[in-house]
């Protein structure tokens, strides 16, 4: 790594690839850590490059020379089972055990506080929440060591985006802005949600194939690939077969789920759900909304045995995306087979189609909650979602809170409700894209004209300048 001026403070960006962000803040050294397809773009530039992988599978851990303390290390600790949550998640070595990840944790650690320390970063960004294990470390250790962070996280409503200094902020710790373009009507995106797009069978069919053949092209002819799942290794053949295993492994595990939880669901057209009952829409896991954003409650079903102490009618509706076929982390999910049969001894129905009349919306901070609180539901959040300010929306502590705001009475003002919404959106949120919208392959924005994404790089700018100013 070659850095032009040893004097100047630094600055980490982790999988940033919008180029407005990168060229705001001035007269600093500047670190992107990012995917191999990112650094291709920035080659060029005056920015340090760092591939992600490398220091996700330890190749460039070693290079560092940090005189690390057992009390740092004590300090740090209380962060370890988050992130071996975090690092099970992505890696493709399951024979991993508690000490093994343990020794990883403080090399990531040592790694850290060395870069830090020797390049003086003053400021990270991230591009969402950090949840890959290495970029929720970097988290930790900096908000310990008074370094600013930077969060981007995109919401559901026009896909509009705000910045958050941690990851679950109060409003008084966000930044207000001076806009004068404001929104006037709520649109909720599902675009993001693979489960959600109706295919045909023809589609479906052509799309597995070209996935089979770009996989058994990438088997025979050697060629490289690089993610979080395999390290870094020699033998191309072996590495590129066991991923082939690992996604079709997923697929059946999937189809096999699918069948299982379709059978056991109840026909909606003959239940009766009241405004006394309680949905619980589940997300898919592993992601960001289980951990970090929902710790300590990342289990789903811990959650439902929390529901069950209210005698309260509970239904559960699976994710879209854990019925796709497109899940490809499927397999680092628990066993959602053995889930059925919880749900079936607590006498906890299934259901696979959406419910829009009135009920009590649990989930742990996602789309459904949104949805339902804008139509004046009581929503239940086991995780602190950037709504929780709504007066329908509850965030859960324990079980006498919970029944206090379940046993009210009340009704909710649809009008200030959505009034509420569209406040906090025209006041903490803008138009752009925490992507580079000019980058080939960019998610979502394929149908868009380059007029509209030079727009929304524009757009980035006039949000940084407000949020600083």
């Amino acid at each position: 790594m070659f850095i032009k001026n040893v004097n100047k403070s630094g600055i980490l960006y982790f999988n940033l690839s919008n180029p407005t962000v990168l060229n705001f803040d001035k007269n600093y050294n500047k670190f992107l850590i990012c995917t191999t397809e990112i650094l291709k773009k920035y080659k060029k530039t005056k920015i340090n490059l760092i591939n992600i992988y490398d220091v996700f599978h330890e190749k460039i851990l070693n290079e560092t020379d940090y005189d690390i303390s057992v009390d740092q290390l004590k300090e740090l600790d209380a962060f370890f089972f988050d992130y071996a949550d975090q690092y099970l998640r992505w890696s493709f070595n399951l024979k991993l055990n508690i000490s093994d990840i343990r020794t990883i944790y403080h090399k990531n650690i040592e790694y850290w506080l060395f870069f830090f320390k020797n390049y003086k970063i003053k400021k990270i960004y991230f591009d969402t929440a950090p949840h890959r294990a290495i970029d929720y470390l970097a988290y930790r250790i900096a908000k310990l060591n008074n370094i600013e962070t930077v969060i981007f996280e995109t919401t559901n409503i026009n896909y509009r985006v705000f910045a958050k200094p941690t990851l679950r902020p109060d409003i008084a710790d966000l930044k207000k802005l001076n806009q004068n373009k404001k929104i006037d009507d709520i649109e909720i995106n599902l675009e993001h949600v693979p489960g959600n797009k109706k295919i045909k069978k023809i589609n479906f069919f052509f799309d597995e194939v070209i996935l089979f053949a770009k996989f058994f092209f990438k088997i025979i002819f050697f060629i490289k690939r690089e993610n979080y799942l395999l390290p870094h290794s020699k033998n191309i053949f072996l590495n590129n077969f066991k991923y082939f295993i690992f996604i079709y492994n997923a697929k059946f595990k999937i189809l096999l789920y699918k069948i299982i939880y379709n059978l056991n669901c109840c026909d909606l057209k003959k239940t009766q759900i009241t405004e006394n009952d309680i949905i619980f829409y589940k997300h898919y896991q592993p992601e960001a909304t289980s951990n970090p954003l929902s710790l300590p409650m990342t289990n789903q079903e811990q959650c439902i045995s929390y529901l069950l102490k209210t005698k309260k009618n509970i239904f559960v509706k699976e994710h879209p995306t854990a019925l796709s076929f497109n899940n490809r982390h499927f397999n680092k999910c628990l066993n959602k087979i053995s889930d059925i049969f919880f749900y079936k001894k607590n006498g906890i129905k299934l259901i696979n189609s959406k419910y829009s009349g009135n009920h009590i919306c649990v989930t742990l901070s996602g789309t459904s909650g949104l949805e339902n609180a804008l139509l004046g539901h009581k929503v239940v959040c086991f995780s602190k979602p950037w709504y929780y300010f709504l007066p329908n929306v509850h965030v859960y502590r324990n079980k006498k809170n919970l029944e206090l705001f379940l046993n009210d009475r009340k009704s909710y003002d649809v009008k200030e409700i959505k009034k509420q919404i569209l406040n906090f959106i025209n006041d903490y949120t803008a138009e752009f894209k925490i992507v580079d919208t000019l980058l080939r392959g960019s998610t979502f924005l394929q149908h868009f004209s380059i007029k509209k994404k030079k727009y929304l790089l524009k757009n980035t700018l006039n949000y940084l300048k407000n949020y600083y100013n």
